[in-house]
């Protein structure tokens, strides 16, 4: 799966110490898994909480031959068609609101617009 970063995000990254990157980098390598939930006035965005922070992503589509399935609880499960993933922000979760989220969705936006991205294979874990 092709995972892009925008500059607000490897911001946030790098501001972590390395053993939270780590978990950070294992939570997204193994997304769809984990606590994962849909956040509301956006298609394709949504928030995934791990070891203390929440990660703002969304879902750029493009049809496959093999769609991946997506689990958004546990009653709630689809097919979808993935290109990649934007990670947009990671905030604590002590301090997250949906205004911060939908704002991270917009501003991450803004982000891949205009080409500020990081894409994962570039990113220092250590």
């Amino acid at each position: 799966m092709d995972i892009r970063y925008t500059n607000r995000a490897i911001k946030d990254l790098y501001a972590m110490d390395a053993e939270t990157r780590k978990h950070m980098k294992d939570a997204i390598e193994n997304l769809p898994a984990g606590k994962v939930r849909k956040l509301v006035d956006f298609t394709m965005a949504y928030r995934l909480q791990t070891h203390g922070h929440c990660i703002i992503f969304e879902e750029r589509l493009k049809k496959t031959k093999t769609p991946i399935d997506i689990e958004i609880n546990q009653n709630e499960k689809y097919k979808m068609d993935i290109f990649y993933l934007a990670i947009h922000k990671f905030i604590p979760r002590a301090v997250i609101t949906w205004i911060e989220e939908i704002e991270s969705v917009r501003e991450g936006r803004e982000d891949l617009k205009n080409g500020a991205v990081v894409m994962h294979k570039d990113v220092e874990w250590e």
